[in-house]
């Protein structure tokens, strides 16, 4: 049987027990590190602070009054004609992070004038503002408000006879941007009632204002989420799991720690010793997997996580990692397929538990970097019968001089090796596979296990 006990986004440190976090100055050191509900709240008002000046910054700032622009018919050239919900690549807008103003009018029956009304505007990614002739009815200031959908209520005696005005601001820092929801959520309606309603879906006016770009964005907050913060989710759900006896673990995490890759060369590792003392089983297996590519919206380098997460296959004894280089989605953190992973799991426990003795369990996995003039040659462990690109030219391969600036590199299968070069670099020292957010590899075994990301330099990454 199985024993499932997740929560997804989550930090590794979460998982940790009180003893063993306290073993990082990093984390113990900080205020209340040990207690979630203080780490928590001091977490939330240290980003809350630095949210209001990144709004204020944006130009996306509610204060007590209302834009000119919310209570005027949107007139000129500035102001195009865009369906409503759409996403804003699928737009004139474009594939754009900043601000966009929007507005439709609407007229309500006689009987609704002096009477409270609720605006449904469905998601909208990110953030918004919308007022009703002016008046601000509701807003959203939080990037990870995206998939919520807006319900804001108009009170009595706002709306007039005729034509009213809807404004909404929206602010998108990362990703499809706009009021994208469904159509059938868009709506108008009576307060009280579900069946009174007029749509509001269709045709509306926009601009673009100031883009995002110009302006530093705030760091992801990583203990704003209640179940990120320390200890919290090894006390609540794995603690009082220990009675039970187990064959060994699988674990699938890791995108939550990208903002200190380094620092969970560490963590993992002691996460791990952690279960196995408290356990008491010995160093039972635990075989996890290599987060996949993805188009993350921030500049971390996901390559020292990756190195972070083979690390852990490399200190301990019983740790497996299954790579899935291939398999990921570039728009969805969640890729949709499970069975390769769950198969390259099952792999590693059949092989390494149960007696599988011939079962291969591993794709190619970095050993050693060999100079050869203007080539590199690279070898591997985990080759078994060789490797394979399955007739593609091979991909995210880089390669660099001693002034350690990477090129596009080519790279060539020879026999159990790779051969890396580029004419823009006469005397490399240095290379690296697979190291970028969004890099799609294509290099195998003959079994079909793909290549995990490596680089043979160990100089600073930034």
């Amino acid at each position: 049987g199985l024993i499932f006990t997740a929560w997804g986004g989550t930090d590794v440190e979460a998982w940790m027990s009180n003893e063993y976090v306290s073993k990082f100055p990093e984390l113990a050191n900080t205020s209340g590190a040990l207690d979630p509900e203080k780490f928590y709240q001091s977490a939330v008002d240290k980003d809350k602070a630095a949210r209001e000046k990144y709004l204020k910054s944006i130009g996306f700032e509610v204060n007590n009054q209302s834009p000119e622009w919310a209570n005027t018919p949107a007139e000129g050239q500035d102001w195009i004609d865009v369906p409503v919900p759409s996403e804003w690549s699928k737009t004139k807008i474009g594939d754009y992070q900043g601000l966009v103003d929007y507005q439709v009018t609407f007229e309500v029956p006689k009987k609704w004038l002096k009477k409270a009304v609720i605006v449904e505007l469905g998601a909208i990614d990110e953030m918004d503002m919308v007022w009703v002739n002016g008046k601000l009815i509701g807003k959203h200031t939080n990037p990870s408000d995206w998939p919520t959908l807006r319900k804001y209520e108009v009170p009595a005696g706002t709306l007039i006879k005729g034509d009213n005005i809807l404004s909404v601001s929206v602010a998108n820092t990362g990703g499809l941007g706009g009021i994208n929801g469904k159509a059938a959520d868009m709506k108008i309606r009576l307060k009280g009632s579900e069946t009174e309603s007029l749509p509001l879906a269709g045709t509306w006016k926009a601009r673009k204002g100031q883009p995002i770009g110009t302006v530093e964005p705030v760091e992801w907050c990583q203990y704003c989420s209640y179940p990120n913060t320390p200890t919290m989710l090894y006390n609540a759900m794995i603690k009082p799991l220990i009675p039970f006896a187990i064959k060994g673990a699988i674990w699938y995490q890791g995108e939550s720690n990208r903002f200190n890759g380094m620092l969970y060369r560490s963590l993992f590792p002691a996460m791990i010793e952690n279960w196995r003392h408290d356990w008491n089983q010995g160093p039972f297996p635990f075989y996890y997997v290599q987060i996949a590519p993805y188009t993350y919206g921030d500049k971390y380098s996901i390559g020292i996580l990756r190195e972070s997460q083979e690390y852990a296959m490399k200190k301990l004894p019983n740790a497996g990692m299954i790579v899935t280089m291939d398999i990921g989605n570039l728009k969805n953190i969640h890729p949709a397929n499970k069975a390769d992973v769950g198969k390259r799991l099952a792999a590693w426990a059949l092989a390494k538990n149960y007696g599988f003795v011939n079962m291969p369990y591993s794709g190619p996995m970095y050993q050693s970097m060999q100079p050869a003039g203007d080539k590199i040659i690279i070898h591997f462990n985990f080759v078994y019968a060789g490797l394979t690109s399955f007739g593609e030219e091979l991909k995210h391969f880089e390669i660099a001089g001693s002034d350690r600036v990477f090129k596009p590199a080519n790279a060539r299968i020879d026999g159990q090796s790779i051969i890396v070069s580029s004419e823009e670099v006469k005397e490399p020292v240095a290379v690296r596979f697979g190291w970028h957010n969004t890099d799609v590899t294509n290099l195998y075994n003959v079994v079909g296990l793909p290549a995990a990301p490596f680089r043979t330099d160990n100089w600073e990454v930034k």
